[in-house]
């Protein structure tokens, strides 16, 4: 019945909740469908590094349910309900049925688990799978068989080196094991004997298992480079400043009971791990685990709090901060000290004794379950009707994108070019490909903050609030292009969504209004051409004059023939002695989603130092390859004459 309920939370409106789609959820499915499609690594640079079993395991059921997010999404549910079913079946030979029972409970209904068990994230593998690892060896070790016991630790050596392909938790809490051997073997020297060397077996394969991950990080050793964002204190503590580490530890302590993940993205600000009603019965356990009195034996309550210290270590370390997914190895722990609490209390008030249960008894059972019926209740509420529905969390998953997205493919406006403030690869593309479930070549990307797109024959225009067109570059759109506004809920923070038609005729004008404004440079003709990839067409200076301090405004405009994946365009206003006194590198129409016949503008704006000496400096343009940083070749009657173009002069005055 709980695993019903489980299910029935984690599956009940999974393509509506979240509101949309972050983009780290649509990398985790291009990953995957690139798996489907045959590429297999075994680490995943896109997200600044990601374990991949999560995504092998979104392939399996997106080879049946193609590139949707959905599959991802399914995949968690699976992972979610696995973790429920193993925290009982582990839990249930240490603390019996009734503690298991009740861990399951809270999990099943905890917002934090539901939560981690709707999204298409890896986060959820880590214990789902850990706690699987503890079960397998829990049963290795209490097996009569010699062939069972070695089956059974095998299993778990496999299993536990699976954790380190799922998420970088793992790398701690594989220390459980080790901890169990000595806590579970005690001083019997014949146990110790046994125990170790299923012990040593499971270790042993996992070691196996997990080698060509370990070998591939240590030889990529700039893969992670989220992890070591995050390793930050301990950085600092090598450097002798214990100061980022103690406040990060300090914040952190009132996570799981008072003062919850601050962020909309994966938690309701400030909302404890533990549901309220349970805090009381979290502590209660907690203090009997600490002094003995829960009446399970002293290695299963020793395991248990190092799991909760090991757990907790990562937000230790990184800070409450989007904690709730870098905590996840908690979950199949935590509620377990809220049931500990309650069954104790319960067995306390009833007066159980030799295993006699008094009818009273059931009345507490009945009111442990009427806490837990309360706790799925305010868990609903908080996550479907607040959280779901709340505007920054529309914003946290792109809500205003994902409806610009559907809305373009039922009225089949082709082609579009949308306005957004991530229009880089794995941001806004990778979300447009999770949510209409195919390959997208015929949407262009760009941020109108800074640069304005034209398709190739006219097309549809799509600007938010957020990454509406910049005021410099309106006076370029025709004022009376026709507009459409997409409805959005009221209170959303994105709105208006609007739609410009930018039709043949429409796109002809805007050409024609942009000419106008444009000018050539100096001794320049034009159009040029770098390296037969886009051909300037002109720019527009706002004032040839300025004094130190104020803002330099520089438009731009292009013709593309090829796309060229991670270029820059630069522009350099250039000092007495050659070198560039100031210089602006930026491209807001990504190079990779060019094509050809679009037009675009692009503004270049930076502001002059206040030391910068009167005179009459050159602006030097030109494009760049990132990655290389090799510049395009400026091509003149077929021949690269350069690698930049001088567009014009401006004049510093005191």
């Amino acid at each position: 019945m709980l695993l019903l309920l489980a299910a029935f939370l984690r599956i009940h409106q999974l393509a509506e909740i979240p509101p949309g789609l972050t983009h780290d959820e649509a990398d985790h499915l291009l990953d995957a469908w690139g798996v489907v499609q045959g590429v297999r690594p075994i680490y995943f640079t896109v997200g600044y590094g990601r374990e991949p079993l999560f995504d092998y395991s979104t392939a399996v059921l997106g080879s049946f349910l193609g590139p949707t997010y959905l599959a991802g999404r399914l995949t968690a549910v699976f992972y979610s309900l696995i973790l429920i079913a193993g925290s009982y079946a582990w839990s249930r030979r240490l603390f019996g049925s009734q503690v298991a029972l009740l861990t399951v409970a809270g999990l099943a209904v905890s917002f934090w688990a539901m939560m981690i068990g709707r999204h298409s994230l890896r986060t959820i593998t880590q214990p789902a799978l850990f706690v699987l690892v503890l079960l397998l060896w829990q049963m290795a070790i209490t097996s009569r068989t010699a062939a069972r016991r070695y089956g059974l630790a095998l299993a778990a050596g496999i299993l536990l080196g699976l954790t380190f392909y799922t998420y970088f938790p793992a790398r701690v809490v594989w220390l459980l094991l080790p901890a169990a051997l000595l806590l579970f073997s005690g001083r019997d020297r014949a146990r110790w004997r046994l125990t170790g060397s299923l012990t040593a077996v499971t270790l042993m394969t996992a070691l196996l298992v997990a080698a060509p991950l370990f070998l591939y990080l240590i030889q990529n050793r700039g893969v992670e480079a989220r992890l070591t964002e995050l390793s930050y204190p301990l950085a600092a503590v090598r450097q002798g400043d214990w100061r980022p580490l103690w406040e990060n530890s300090r914040d952190s302590l009132a996570l799981l009971t008072i003062r919850g993940d601050s962020q909309w993205r994966y938690n309701i600000p400030e909302r404890p791990f533990v549901e309220r009603p349970l805090v009381p019965f979290f502590y209660l356990g907690l203090l009997l685990c600490v002094t003995g009195l829960s009446g399970h034996s002293t290695a299963a309550r020793l395991l248990l709090l190092l799991w909760l210290l090991l757990g907790w270590l990562p937000a230790l370390i990184t800070g409450p901060e989007l904690s709730s997914t870098r905590l996840s190895a908690l979950q199949p722990v935590l509620f377990i000290f809220p049931a500990i609490g309650i069954v104790w209390l319960g067995r306390f008030v009833a007066g159980v004794r030799n295993g006699r249960t008094p009818g009273r008894y059931r009345l507490l059972v009945a009111l442990a379950g009427l806490l837990f019926g309360i706790t799925a209740v305010i868990s609903y509420r908080d996550y479907f009707l607040l959280w779901g529905r709340h505007p920054e969390v529309r914003v946290q998953y792109e809500s205003s994108l994902v409806a610009a997205l559907r809305h373009l493919e039922q009225a089949q406006l082709r082609p579009a070019a949308i306005s957004t403030t991530t229009p880089e690869q794995f941001h806004s593309p990778a979300v447009a490909q999770a949510v209409l479930g195919r390959e997208v070549n015929d949407i262009r990307w760009f941020d109108g903050r800074r640069a304005l797109l034209l398709p190739a024959g006219g097309g549809y225009l799509f600007f938010s609030q957020f990454a509406a067109l910049s005021s410099d570059l309106q006076l370029y759109l025709p004022a009376t292009a026709p507009r459409q506004e997409i409805d959005l809920p009221p209170d959303d923070l994105d709105r208006p969504l609007l739609v410009i038609t930018a039709d043949g005729r429409w796109a002809e004008s805007w050409l024609t209004a942009m000419a106008q404004a444009i000018v050539s440079p100096a001794d320049q003709e034009l159009p040029l051409s770098f390296d037969g990839a886009v051909t300037f067409l002109g720019y527009d200076l706002a004032g040839t004059t300025v004094a130190p301090g104020q803002m330099v405004k520089l438009v731009t405009l292009w013709r593309v023939q090829r796309p060229v994946a991670n270029s820059a365009i630069f522009v350099q206003l250039i000092g007495s002695d050659g070198r560039p006194w100031i210089q602006e590198d930026r491209l807001d129409v990504p190079g990779r989603y060019w094509q050809a016949g679009d037009h675009f503008l692009q503004l270049h704006q930076f502001a002059l130092p206040l030391d910068t000496p009167p005179g009459d400096y050159p602006l030097y343009l030109g494009l760049y390859e990132q990655e290389s940083g090799v510049r395009l070749p400026v091509v003149v009657d077929g021949t690269a004459a350069a690698d930049f173009i001088e567009i014009g002069r401006l004049a510093v005055s005191r």
